[in-house]
């Protein structure tokens, strides 16, 4: 009898490398594991970190970088005003 087996990603954490493993139900891990196997990218035996779904984690990275890129350009243009305002350029403005 055949046993109906699941997928489950597993991200190398130096070069992100991701390798797929099949196991059956009973026998899945939490998300976050850690497992150690070779990663033929590094040439070495890597602590690989369990993932089950890898959309989900692509969009978090992708999402953690464009915020990055998005508070870079923020703090730039708070330094720019920042420096306008001490060279007098604009000026305060006061509420009463």
């Amino acid at each position: 009898m055949k046993r109906k087996t699941y997928y489950t990603d597993l991200i190398c954490p130096e070069c992100g490398k991701i390798q797929v493993i099949y196991r059956r139900r009973t026998m899945q891990k939490k998300i976050g594991h850690i497992k150690d196997l070779w990663c033929p990218n590094c040439q070495k035996v890597c602590k690989f970190i369990e993932l089950r779904d890898r959309d989900i984690c692509y969009y978090k990275l992708l999402l953690k970088e464009q915020l990055s890129q998005i508070e870079e350009q923020i703090l730039t243009l708070l330094d720019k005003r920042q420096e306008m305002m001490n060279n007098g350029k604009i000026k305060r403005k006061t509420y009463k």
